[in-house]
C-alpha cells in the first residue's frame, strides 16, 4: 500500500507495484502481452497517461444554430409628392404632417413587447437632403431631411435642376479612423454656395440618430452633453445636482435654469439604441459615445 507521502514526495520516482509479486499475477501478465500486440508500451510514459485522461475525460459536443429574422417580404418603392414638392422648394409643408423627426421614427423599432425584430431591418443613414428654406438670402441651413437610396436616386435630377435643396452623401463616424462627414461637404449635387454652413445642433442631432460613435471636437462633445441634459463639467457646478449616470435631472433641481428639455435621463434609451440596432450588439464602451453615456467625464485632449 501507497501513502500519501509515496505519491507527493520530492526526489526521484521509485515504481511500487501494489501487489507484491506482479511479475507472477496471472491478470498482470495478461495485461502486459496484450499491450505488446500494439508494440512496445512504456507503462511510466507521461504520454501514456496523458491518453488515459483524455479517454476518460467527458466530449462535450456543441452544434452552433443561427436564427436570422424571419422573411419578410419588401415594401414597394415609391416616391411621395410632398417630398418631389419639398426637393423642388426647399420649404417644408405647413404641419410638417409628412415629414416625422428622425427619433419619432423608433416608435415601433423600440416598442420590442409589439416587433421585437424590427432592429434587424432598420436602414442606415446614406443620404441627406439640406434646404434654407426658401430663404434666398441665407446660406444657412433650416431644414435636414433623411431620404432613402431610392429617394436619392429618383430626386437627382430634381436637385440638379432647381437647386433649391443640396442632396448629401453621408456617413456616420463609426471608428475613430474615419473621417468625420459632418460637414456634409463631400460628394454635394449640387455644388455648395460659398456662404453655406449648417448649424451645429442639427449635425448633432444626425450623427446620434445615424450611430456616430466618435466626436471630432471638444466644442461637439460640450455641445452634445447640454442638448442631452448630461454632465461634462465633473458634476455639482452652481449647485446644481448630478444623478449617477451624469444626467441632469429637472425634478432634483427645481428652479434651475437647464439647458435641455428631458424629462427623464435619454442615457438608457441611447445605450440599448446605439449598442442593438447602431452597432450589432458590439460594445461601445470604449467610443466617446460609450464613455459619455457612462457618465465619463471627457478632456479636451481626448480628441
Amino acid at each position: 500500500m501507497q501513502t500519501i507521502e509515496d505519491f507527493y514526495k520530492p526526489g526521484e520516482r521509485q515504481t511500487k507495484f501494489c501487489y507484491a509479486d506482479a511479475s507472477n499475477h496471472k491478470g498482470a501478465s495478461n495485461i502486459v502481452k496484450h499491450c505488446a500486440q500494439f508494440g512496445e508500451v512504456n507503462f511510466d510514459s507521461a504520454v501514456l497517461q496523458e491518453k488515459q485522461e483524455r479517454e476518460f475525460a467527458p466530449e462535450i459536443e456543441q452544434e452552433r444554430q443561427i436564427k436570422r429574422p424571419r422573411f419578410a417580404k419588401p415594401a414597394t418603392h415609391r416616391l411621395d409628392p410632398v417630398v418631389v414638392d419639398f426637393a423642388k422648394t426647399g420649404i417644408l409643408p405647413a404641419g410638417f404632417a409628412f415629414f416625422k423627426p428622425a427619433f419619432e421614427s423608433l416608435e415601433l423599432l423600440i416598442a420590442a413587447k409589439l416587433i421585437p425584430k424590427l432592429s434587424e431591418f432598420s436602414q442606415n443613414v446614406l443620404w441627406v437632403l439640406t434646404s434654407t428654406g426658401g430663404d434666398h438670402r441665407s446660406g444657412t441651413v433650416k431644414h435636414l431631411v433623411i431620404v432613402s437610396p431610392f429617394e436619392a436616386q429618383n430626386l437627382l435630377d430634381t436637385v440638379r435642376h432647381n437647386a433649391k435643396t443640396i442632396l448629401h452623401l453621408y456617413a456616420p463616424r463609426s471608428k475613430l479612423g474615419f473621417e468625420s462627414l459632418k460637414n456634409l461637404r463631400l460628394y454635394p449635387t449640387p455644388a455648395l454656395p460659398t456662404e453655406w454652413s449648417i448649424p451645429r445642433h442639427l449635425i448633432l442631432q444626425l450623427n446620434l440618430f445615424a450611430g456616430q460613435f466618435y466626436i471630432s471636437s471638444f466644442a461637439d462633445y460640450t455641445a452634445l452633453c447640454d442638448i442631452l441634459g448630461l454632465d461634462w463639467e465633473g458634476g455639482g457646478k452652481d449647485g446644481l445636482v448630478v444623478c449617477a449616470n451624469g444626467f441632469i435631472d429637472p425634478a432634483l433641481n427645481p428652479g434651475k435654469s437647464l439647458k435641455h428639455s428631458f424629462e427623464h435621463s435619454p442615457v438608457g434609451f441611447l445605450k440599448v439604441y446605439l449598442t442593438k440596432v447602431r452597432r450589432d450588439c458590439e460594445s461601445i464602451e470604449k467610443t466617446h459615445m460609450g464613455k459619455i453615456l457612462n457618465a465619463v467625464i471627457l478632456r479636451p485632449e481626448d480628441f
